[in-house]
């Protein structure tokens, strides 16, 4: 395996390694203290604490007033600019991408995020289920053309569709009971997000569109998901005195 020598060096360089760091970390509190910024950081602190998302009237002017794409441009351009500097530097941000989705979280508050998505052409079809999550998501279309289904869950019965025209300036909802999929896109699709977790969500489920029949419920509390693997794991190893403590998670 080639190791270009630039790479080799700074691996090697701990105090280079901090320097690059430090240059995009300021880069990044650099954006965080702009007046425009630092009013949507503060009103996502009081999204964290009362839930009501019309006392937020910065993030109400990005999702909903025509700020968005000014805000999201400032922040490229700031973390850009240190990139430039420091090629090398890790992201200061968590993020992901898998299979043909990608997703940045520029900032987040306890339960609220603020984040940048991409869907990729190859990403967006017609599904057979759709997931409803207990999130409070808000999304404006930054860049990009094509439709997506909003969806509404009924118990017992199919979801009801809606079909919504995608183009810059479109804004998306959805909750535990509303969903979306994008169906159709003629580039990539750049969204950004406000979400907010409740303290004890519901349950995912994800439902069959054809019938409304529930093909998978998934419990977002981490205690949960370590129950269940401690409980498989009892169950692998045969241990039937374990059985009165299980009992106590059905």
């Amino acid at each position: 395996m080639h190791v270009d020598a630039a790479l080799r060096e700074f691996a090697g360089d701990s105090r280079a390694q901090a320097a690059a760091q430090d240059r995009v970390l300021a880069a990044r509190a650099e954006w965080q203290a702009r007046p425009q910024v630092a009013r949507v950081l503060a009103d996502c602190r009081t999204l964290r604490n009362t839930g009501d998302f019309a006392r937020c009237g910065a993030l109400e002017a990005l999702i909903h007033g025509g700020a968005a794409q000014e805000f999201v441009a400032q922040f490229i351009a700031a973390m850009l600019a240190a990139w430039r500097d420091q090629p090398l530097a890790q992201l200061p941000f968590r993020h992901s991408y898998a299979a043909g989705q990608g997703i940045v979280h520029i900032h987040r508050d306890g339960p609220v995020t603020l984040a940048l998505v991409l869907v990729e052409p190859d990403a967006a079809r017609a599904p057979r289920t759709i997931a409803f999550s207990d999130c409070d998501r808000r999304e404006v279309v930054l860049a990009g053309q094509g439709a997506a289904v909003g969806y509404t869950r009924r118990d017992g019965a199919p979801p009801v569709a809606k079909e919504v025209r995608l183009a810059p300036g479109t804004v998306l909802t959805a909750d535990a009971d509303n969903s979306r999929a994008i169906a159709v896109l003629d580039a990539p699709l750049v969204l950004l997000r406000v979400a907010r977790e409740p303290a004890h969500p519901r349950p995912t489920r994800e439902v069959e569109l054809a019938t409304g029949r529930i093909v998978h419920r998934a419990s977002p509390s981490p205690a949960d998901g370590r129950a269940e693997l401690a409980a498989a794991l009892l169950g692998a190893m045969g241990r039937a005195d374990a059985a009165p403590a299980l009992a106590r998670y059905c």
